[in-house]
């Protein structure tokens, strides 16, 4: 099984939300090879809006229940926010974040070791999330996105 974490946090950051559970990112996530299925990718949403959230169906996994839907070969499971996200971060391949300070570093300290994607956030006071994801990447322990 591979899963993948997408996270913003406590925070807003509908563009991320949006650009995850998008057709376009699910047909990349669906066409890894490298990828063990089952592939999960769990979305911890903060506040931000799920487009289609009324199509989904609830689902429980690992003891927490998330609202969940099928694309090809990805279950996508959607949380507001998640218990013990450390637990989540331990189990990923890959996580995708907001670029915030806590969850970067949570990610960083990980056992597992997952691929790590920082996309900033450049809503949030000063652009201060692509600082510091910029000086991760640069000593590379971290990957770079932007959300198109």
């Amino acid at each position: 099984m591979t899963i993948i974490l997408v996270t913003v946090g406590t925070t807003q950051f509908d563009a991320l939300v949006k650009a995850v559970v998008s057709r376009e990112f699910l047909d990349v996530i669906a066409g890894e090879s490298s990828w063990e299925p089952p592939i999960r990718l769990i979305v911890q949403h903060g506040s931000s809006a799920v487009p289609g959230l009324d199509a989904h169906h609830p689902a429980v996994f690992q003891h927490e229940t998330f609202e969940s839907f099928q694309y090809e070969t990805v279950e996508v499971l959607l949380k507001p926010y998640i218990n013990n996200l450390v637990s989540w971060i331990d189990r990923a391949e890959l996580v995708v974040t907001h670029a915030g300070a806590g969850t970067l570093l949570e990610a960083l300290r990980s056992q597992k070791h997952p691929r790590i994607m920082a996309v900033p956030n450049s809503d949030l006071m000063d652009d201060h999330q692509r600082e510091l994801a910029e000086i991760l990447y640069e000593e590379n322990y971290v990957m770079i996105g932007e959300i198109a």
